[in-house]
């Protein structure tokens, strides 16, 4: 999944629960077992991504 920004946090949380009700063209078996960590930027991931590229 690309790191780009959505900007509308609705298209956001509407991209994530189709996720975790899909696994490509079938349903996902074990919803309960998939955990989200969502940032608000992209900042802090690039700034360490550059770090350990270094």
């Amino acid at each position: 999944m690309p790191v780009d920004p959505i900007e509308d946090s609705n298209q956001t949380l509407q991209l994530v629960e189709r996720m975790t009700r899909e696994y490509g063209t079938t349903d996902r078996t074990f919803k309960s077992a998939i955990i989200w960590a969502i940032a608000d930027s992209d900042t802090q991931l690039r700034e360490e991504a550059h770090k350990f590229l270094a």
